[in-house]
């Protein structure tokens, strides 16, 4: 600005006085067009006070945005029929065959190097089995056939046939069962079949025989099954089992949750883990590879087993592996798993799941209400003697259902559960309450009838040629009346609306 022209610079104060009272921040005006002092000191008050919430505010909203909170959302859908789990059956002893009577003979007279009460105890001997040379060969030789472990099967109502149950090799409890996986005993594929009951004994019903051979019973004190239930992509390893007594019938009501998370930043999760080539991680490559779903913790499991085999040259097989390698057998081998799970490699475990394997934004769970009921009375029992139905030759070697065990799994209703998440407060919501809490305590908004008058007013005083006060005094007295006649103006058309 120059202010050695008096021309100049009356143009640039005209134009700033006009611009500050064009404003409809209601105190600025007034501060301006007040001639009493305290009216003046009042309008002052007003504006800092005013400017000074306005501005806590705006802070506030914007803080609470770049916290990213989201709103959760449940809902109950329901549906007529629903895909029925796949259900995973093993029995809790790895050694039940006559292969494995002859096995055990060794170990018959052998001191005992582990107390039996351990849980490592039936380890040991699978350690010694997994050592021969013909193991990977003859390894489904030790445990049941689905001859032997199924007794029966009905499936909403209707007799299962055995052909719709899949070998799934487990490396702890050896030869399990799954139905419902979409694959038949052959590995062809097959429909997967939909449950259109919720009455106890009206979806799958299993009675199974869990019998063991007195000569393998030292080898494991305990007499069960382990009932797996999993989405058909879900890895049974990666979920927690029911447990089977003989002499029981065992119910398992199912419920479904699906969930689905918003991405970062509102979440730690990632919406691109279904891309197998989106993150460069050998054991997240080796998930996609293996499995249909990604999640993060069979990705764990991966990352976890490949710094083992790096390591001791070897996995463990209490967790999924993916990993071209042999398990953990020896003394050295086990010695050295025994004190890998410390303090000391907390590092490497919280790096597999921040480094190493994204978190999936979507995916689901059942959860099981387990109840129980004796099976099995000796009235019952000579009933069965008097059966001469097909299924009594898959019955113990006694014909007694004294190792018999009835699963009755079913959904408790038609419905299912789904959580979702939403942003709290997005852009578009931080953008309209700023917007908001200004007109609330500034008034801040153009107003078109008074931009037009006091553009008028600045067109008008740059033609002007003011060369004495008189002339500059009816200048100033006429944009004063125009001014009161456009905020007049401008009061009655916000009344109309």
């Amino acid at each position: 600005m120059d202010l050695k022209n008096p021309e100049s610079f009356r143009k640039k104060l005209m134009n700033t006085f006009c611009e500050c009272l064009l404003s409809t921040i209601h105190g600025f005006p007034s501060i301006l067009r007040s001639k009493n002092l305290y009216i003046k000191i009042m309008w002052i008050l007003f504006c800092v006070v005013s400017t000074g919430l306005c501005a806590f505010m705006a802070c506030q909203n914007i803080m609470n945005f770049f916290k990213y909170e989201v709103t959760t959302k449940t809902r109950i859908i329901n549906q007529y029929k629903n895909i029925f789990p796949t259900v995973t059956i093993c029995n809790m002893n790895f050694f039940i065959s006559d292969f494995s009577v002859n096995f055990s003979k060794s170990f018959e007279n052998q001191t005992l190097e582990r107390s039996p009460f351990s849980s490592l105890f039936e380890y040991d001997y699978r350690n010694h089995a997994k050592i021969s040379e013909f193991y990977e060969e003859s390894k489904e030789l030790y445990g049941d056939t689905i001859d032997k472990l199924l007794v029966d099967c009905y499936f909403d109502f209707l007799q299962c046939d055995r052909s719709q149950f899949k070998l799934f090799f487990h490396p702890n409890h050896g030869n399990c069962f799954q139905f419902n996986s979409g694959f038949d005993s052959k590995g062809s594929k097959i429909d997967l079949e939909y449950s259109t009951n919720i009455e106890r004994t009206g979806s799958l019903r299993l009675i199974l025989n869990l019998s063991v051979p007195d000569s393998l019973k030292f080898l494991n004190p305990n007499s069960g099954s382990l009932i797996f239930i999993h989405n058909q992509t879900t890895y049974p390893m990666l979920v927690s089992p029911a447990t089977v007594a003989p002499k029981t019938e065992t119910n398992i009501a199912l419920s479904r949750t699906f969930y689905e998370l918003e991405t970062k930043p509102y979440s730690d999760c990632d919406k691109n883990t279904k891309d197998p080539n989106y993150f460069e991680s050998k054991a997240y490559k080796l998930v996609h590879k293996y499995l249909d779903l990604y999640s993060q913790i069979s990705c764990y499991y991966q990352c976890f087993q490949i710094f083992l085999i790096q390591t001791c040259g070897c996995y463990d097989s209490y967790y999924p592996n993916f990993v071209e390698s042999t398990e953990c057998k020896n003394k050295s081998q086990i010695d050295f798993l025994m004190s890998f799970f410390d303090y000391e490699n907390d590092k490497l475990f919280m790096n597999c799941f921040k480094e190493e394997c994204p978190k999936e934004c979507a995916g689901m769970w059942f959860d099981k209400t387990v109840s129980i009921n004796h099976f099995s009375t000796s009235t019952y029992q000579k009933l069965i003697q008097r059966y001469g139905g097909k299924e009594k030759i898959y019955l113990n070697k006694n014909g007694s259902i004294d190792d018999i065990a009835i699963v009755n799994i079913y959904y408790e209703s038609f419905g299912y559960t789904q959580i979702s998440e939403s942003p709290t407060i997005n852009f578009t919501d931080l953008l309209s309450s700023i917007g908001g809490i200004g007109g609330l305590f500034l008034g801040i908004k153009i107003n078109d009838e008074l931009e037009k008058s006091f553009e008028q007013i600045r067109q008008k005083n740059d033609q002007l040629d003011l060369k004495n006060v008189k002339e500059k005094s009816a200048f100033y007295k006429e944009m004063a009346l125009a001014t009161v006649e456009a905020s007049n103006e401008a009061k009655l058309a916000t009344k109309k609306t």
